[in-house]
């Protein structure tokens, strides 16, 4: 809106009150002035905002001598010892409004909490130029395969082809895709081992692109056979930290073994890290190991890929370049279909480090993962949770105004000015929000166990990011605080000294904004409910939804890193163990896997039914599993069996329906006694169909799989277990395990509990959500109270005469609570559509989803209207039994 056009505005007041009448004429017309200038310069909008800025720094003329006084010193002491007389004559009134407010504050403290610390993965000093490389592989323009990791060969391609990259690190670890941990031992001491699952081999570079600082000794990633240690595991291992120095460990996992010497501790940095280490080998010693599969692969995608690019790099003429490399170090994909296009293809992503943690939903990602979505939406819910503390401080403040009506007029007819009671009330109002800081500040402190355990995290008000919510929450605060305690002051000022003694004066000034605000705390709380309940009920949904399989009491125990034998040599050792196992009172069944259920597959193999046709190829997920181990998950057979050791002399494979549907049987039962050819040329007959089952989560749809048998593969044992003495069966497995397999801790978990893992980020949503719900409310009931008395205060003489005419209690309570409920309903309608909306998008990104149902909105206004009764009930009650006569002499 044009400046000029808004004379007598809110604007204009402001300006005249600091500047004084002398020098408002002056003051306006350079500020005009210097609008026009801008909107010939720069447009309009720019011209308007900074007009706006420029008003309010006109406040500096509060000093001239023609403008607003300076309070002095003595008459500031006094409004502050008035303000707490005030506070203890009115108990009631002072710590309803500190209680809104603090609550109102720790509530966006501990969202503020939550929101850094998921903003500050991978925040390194050079976090702007360094970009993780991921990788998605096209056949035949299917999808394959999506990965988070690359080829080792990607990394060093991309230094010497592509001018904008200067630097390159990479990380590997055999437990990246079996998730399978290593075992360390000290030489010395055998007998001790240590399984450990954060241990990456890295390239010297790592250190300096996630800003990890060695402490002591020294680094020499980029020599074979090293390793380093945190400070942590360093006196683990040794004792202390100069006693690791030097020494040797032995590193194990189920394909080598390597002697490492410590040669240096590290720290971590103060940002989270989205891979988090605790221990890194050389990565000079998988080159010594085998230097083509480490340096120039370009088939086996098990590699953490970070590069660093120049200022000037755009990521997506990198990727573009990255296609080109491809088919100069992969030859076999340069093949053509008859329209020209490349029949394999790999496509190259490039995602800035900083962006990992919020943006990035590969199967196969490397450490936790958040929502950006729900981080931004925490910040608004925090930035409105302090909006409707300060639109509760207004309601109550100008509610309490026609109880300091004879004060105003007092203070007028004792020679007060304006401008006096304005700071004397706007004294007031800075002393209940500093007053609320405090007790916000106490709040959190007391209540950070509690809240650290609902989101499972270990925060504090360190935690807050200063340098980038600092100077924004500061300003936020200001403003907040000097609007929500000049209006008040401007109200409760107004008063008409004469009007005021007689008992006459009312403040209608506002009301139907104050009704605004309180409809929009309304809606925003019913749509955080609203939220809430969405939440919970599609977890309860994917909870209670068939699985397809059964993971109740099923043992999951980690095959051993440290094996007798390997490949089939290992089998009867294997062998022996199940039986061992077996004869143990309560296990019915025991059957291995290369994967378990709720853990990704990531990859598709090619199966046709047509030898050494690629044309007739199909990419199908491909798990390797022993005899039995779906019938030790209950999977439902439509045609065939389980493995067994009865199927000899043949290669046999299992298919979901989905997968024989993908191979062209219409009826999956036909695929029995069908010829399959794995990888167009293994032959294998296909014994058994599957219903298909969720070996996901259900937020991805299920996926078309095949089953192979190999007994030597024991990545993971499934125990399925029948016993009510489940500590006792549990420690004979554990004996038993390191009978067979000495030197290997044993490591088992139960299956569904890993398989509810793949929720646990909705479940934390689901708790933030709750709890800032719970806290909004609280507020906004509040806001409800203040309403409800400044409504119930004006008409207490119109109460008086209807009483005294036969009114009932009821019809009395009905008449004064009417208004507040039909806010209460205006909120509602109005958060229907905009979280049907919301629910709706965040429903769609699950492969199956709850409905979504009538009572997902009408319990949130069930529940809202039962709140609005308790929270004004009261009070309306109250003015509703007065006695008539007190009543009729009220103003």
């Amino acid at each position: 809106m044009h400046p000029e056009k808004e004379k007598s505005t809110w604007g204009d007041r402001i300006l005249r009150f600091f500047t004084g009448q002398q020098l408002f004429d002056e003051v306006k017309g350079d500020l005009e002035e210097t609008y026009h200038w801008r909107q010939e310069q720069q447009g309009k909008w720019y011209a308007g905002s900074r007009y706006y800025w420029d008003l309010f720094s006109a406040s500096r003329f509060m000093f001239s001598s023609g403008g607003f006084k300076l309070i002095s010193q003595s008459l500031l002491f006094s409004f502050i010892k008035s303000s707490f007389r005030n506070f203890r004559r009115n108990l009631g009134y002072t710590s309803l409004n500190i209680l809104g407010l603090a609550l109102g504050l720790s509530a966006a403290l501990f969202i503020l909490e939550y929101v850094s610390e998921e903003l500050n993965y991978n925040n390194s000093s050079g976090s702007a130029q360094i970009y993780r490389v991921s990788n998605d592989y096209y056949r035949f323009g299917e999808k394959v395969y999506e990965s988070s990791m690359t080829f080792s060969g990607v990394g060093p391609a991309m230094e010497r082809d592509i001018p904008e990259v200067t630097e390159y690190a990479r990380l590997f670890s055999s437990s990246i895709q079996s998730g399978a941990a290593v075992v360390l031992t000290r030489p010395d001491q055998p007998q001790i081992n240590f399984k450990e699952q954060r241990l990456f081999f890295a390239d010297s570079s790592y250190l300096d692109f996630f800003d990890l600082t060695v402490t002591h000794g020294v680094s020499q990633l980029d020599k074979p056979n090293t390793i380093m240690l945190t400070a942590e595991l360093a006196e683990k291992y040794f004792g202390s930290i100069e006693q690791a120095l030097g020494k040797t460990l032995k590193y194990n996992d189920n394909k080598s073994s390597h002697e490492l010497i410590v040669s240096g501790v590290f720290t971590k940095p103060d940002f989270k890290l989205q891979v988090d280490t605790d221990v890194l080998i050389s990565y000079g010693t998988l080159v010594q190991q085998n230097e083509e599969v480490f340096t120039n692969d370009w088939g086996g995608n098990a590699f953490i890929t970070f590069v660093k690019v120049t200022e000037q790099a755009s990521p997506h003429i990198i990727e573009q370049a990255m296609s080109e490399l491809t088919l100069r170090y992969k030859p076999g994909y340069s093949e053509k279909n008859e329209q020209g296009e490349y029949l394999r293809v790999n496509r190259y992503f490039l995602t800035r480090i900083t962006d990992i943690h919020l943006n990035s939903d590969y199967q196969n990602e490397v450490g936790p993962v958040g929502d950006a979505t729900t981080i931004r939406v925490l910040q608004v819910i925090a930035l409105f949770i302090v909006i409707i503390a300060w639109i509760n401080f207004i309601n109550l403040s100008t509610a309490k105004s026609v109880d300091r009506a004879r004060e105003v007029g007092v203070r007028k007819v004792m020679g007060a000015h304006k401008n006096e009671l304005v700071m004397q009330f706007f004294t007031e109002a800075i002393l209940i929000n500093g007053l609320a800081v405090l007790l916000a500040l106490a709040i959190v402190m007391i209540s950070q166990p509690l809240f650290n355990m609902f989101v499972e995290k270990r925060l504090s008000l360190l935690n807050i990011d200063t340098s980038r919510f600092g100077m924004l929450a500061v300003i936020i605060f200001l403003i907040g605080t000097t609007l929500s305690g000049l209006y008040p002051a401007f109200v409760i000022s107004a008063h008409k000294a004469i009007d005021a003694l007689k008992g006459k004066s009312k403040v209608d000034a506002g009301l139907y904004l104050r009704r605004g605000l309180i409809a929009f705390q309304l809606l925003f709380s019913s749509l955080l409910i609203m939220a809430t309940l969405a939440i919970n009920g599609q977890l309860k949904y994917m909870n209670n939804h068939s699985m397809g399989f059964d993971m109740d009491e099923v043992l999951i125990l980690r095959g051993p890193v440290i094996r007798p034998a390997i490949g089939e040599e290992n089998i009867p050792n294997i062998e022996l163990f199940k039986q061992q196992v077996l004869a143990i009172a309560g296990v019915s069944h025991i059957s291995t896997s290369s994967v378990i259920p709720g853990q990704g597959i990531l990859r598709g193999l090619a199966i046709s039914r047509i030898r050494e046709s690629e044309a007739d190829m199909k990419s199908i997920e491909r798990v390797v599993t022993s005899n039995h181990f779906l019938t030790t998950m209950k999977v439902r057979f439509i045609a065939g069996r389980d493995f067994d050791k009865e199927m000899v002399g043949y290669a046999p494979i299992i298919l979901n329906v989905s997968a024989a549907k993908m191979l062209g049987f219409d009826d999956p039962s036909e695929a029995m006694g069908q010829i399959l050819y794995e990888f167009t040329r293994e032959e294998r007959k296909v014994v058994g169909v599957i219903e298909d089952y969720h070996h996901e989560s259900l937020s991805r749809a299920i996926d078309a799989m095949y089953f192979v048998r190999n007994e030597a593969w024991d990545a993971f044992y499934a125990v399925r277990l029948d016993t009510k003495e489940m500590g006792t069966t549990l420690e004979r497995i554990e004996e038993q395990y390191k009978a067979a397999y000495p030197g290997n801790p044993a490591d088992y978990y139960f299956l569904d509990q890993f398989f509810g893992t793949q929720y646990k980020k909705d479940e934390v949503n689901r708790k933030v959500f709750s709890a800032f719900a719970l806290m909004a409310i609280i507020v906004a009931c509040l806001g409800l109270y203040g309403l409800s008395s400044f409504s119930a205060l004006q008409r207490t003489k119109e109460v008086g005469v209807r009483k005294v005419l036969g009114a009932s209690i009821p019809g009395l309570f009905m008449l004064l609570s009417k208004e507040t409920f039909i806010l209460v309903l205006l909120g509602f309608v109005l958060a229907i559509p905009m979280a049907w909306l919301g629910i709706e998008s965040w429903l769609n990104g699950f492969a199956y989803r709850m409905p979504i149902e009538p009572l997902l909105f009408v319990t949130p206004l069930v529940l809202i209207s039962a709140i609005t009764l308790v929270a004004t009930g009261s009070r309306i009650l109250k003015v509703a039994l007065a006695n008539p006569v007190n009543s009729l002499r009220y103003e």
